[in-house]
């Protein structure tokens, strides 16, 4: 009997304890709750600032700022809309039509100096440029991030159509069975391109290992059948290095089947070195058909795959580099390497 009054005992503390820290927990939540209604007041109604909210209630910066974002779930949109608006009252109507049109229909990345001259100028207003960020952030929802730049010459009317009739060709060749050699150039400034990684919290910067080569070029050429074929010179490729790589190029084909002509194009871009008087008269004499790309046509160069391969992974030295590529490039990409830069045995 006493084992058992003794386990009851036990329980019965356990349960308590349990009890109270359930109520603990609650409170808390509750605590929390009226601290972070008491912030939303003081932020969005009464417009304190925010460093005096975070003094006052004990909250940090980061939280008060989700607390800005974030509205209540059960609050009405168009108030809280109202409140943030009400917020930022120096920026009247017309200001707020002046920045949307500028940041809508302008060609060029803006800055908050460019914003802060804008107002300036079209409006009579002045605000500093934190004022002005905070506007962007919480009312308009704005971000400030990395551009991809798309100039005006990429999306004309000449280079769609010469994308679509590239690609139809090419299609058409993959339909009937044509060997397609994709030719391209890269340059190789170091031994380890990659300019992305994953980091721990507060490590802002990183020693690599990476050492600076001096210009190497690598002309290579991706066929259909998984073959990859190219050359490694010192220096950055122009119309005597291509015409030398297409002649020697020309050559190895020559050596397995004399008749490849008939059932082989070369796809190339439309860098000045491919599409040269001298190169194209090089094209005519040695019978050569080719495929070349629209402009800005990335997409569609299966060799670039490659190059991207080389260049995400860390390259020994400036000396082993032939070597290096000559027995360690991707399996999943091609079956068989040449390097048709050296001289038959």
């Amino acid at each position: 009997m006493t084992t058992v009054t003794h386990r009851q005992n036990g329980q019965n503390l356990k349960d308590s304890f349990i009890h109270d820290m359930s109520k603990r927990k609650r409170g808390v939540k509750c605590l929390r709750k009226r601290l972070i209604a008491e912030a939303r007041y003081l932020l969005t109604h009464e417009n304190v600032p925010i460093s005096k909210v975070s003094k006052r209630l004990k909250l940090s910066i980061p939280l008060l700022k989700r607390i800005i974002d974030q509205s209540e779930p059960d609050a009405n949109p168009l108030r809280d809309k109202r409140a943030r608006i009400a917020r930022f009252s120096k920026i009247h109507q017309r200001a707020r039509d002046v920045l949307d049109s500028y940041m809508k229909h302008s060609k060029t990345p803006l800055t908050l100096r460019d914003l802060q001259t804008i107002l300036a100028k079209e409006c009579q207003l002045r605000v500093s440029r934190v004022y002005i960020g905070q506007y962007l952030r919480i009312v308009t929802k704005a971000s400030y991030r990395m551009i991809k730049p798309i100039m005006t010459i990429h999306n004309e009317l000449r280079s769609k159509l010469q994308r679509q009739l590239a690609a139809s060709k090419f299609i058409s060749y993959l339909h009937a069975g044509v060997n397609i050699i994709n030719i391209d150039e890269a340059t190789l400034h170091l031994t380890d391109h990659r300019k992305r990684g994953w980091m721990l919290k507060g490590q802002q910067n990183k020693v690599l290992s990476s050492v600076k080569l001096r210009a190497i070029n690598i002309i290579g050429a991706l066929t259909c059948e998984g073959e990859f074929l190219f050359t490694i010179n010192c220096g950055n490729t122009n119309g005597n290095s291509f015409s030398l790589f297409i002649m020697k190029l020309i050559a190895h084909l020559d050596k397995r089947d004399e008749n490849w002509r008939l059932n082989t194009v070369f796809m190339m871009d439309n860098a000045i070195h491919h599409k040269g008087n001298v190169i194209k008269q090089l094209y005519h004499t040695l019978k050569v058909p080719i495929l070349f790309l629209g402009p800005y046509h990335f997409l569609m160069a299966p060799v670039e795959m490659a190059f991207n391969y080389i260049k995400s992974h860390e390259l020994p030295t400036q000396l082993r580099l032939v070597n290096t590529l000559q027995a360690h490039f991707p399996q999943f990409l091609v079956n068989r390497r040449h390097n048709i830069s050296r001289k038959p045995q």
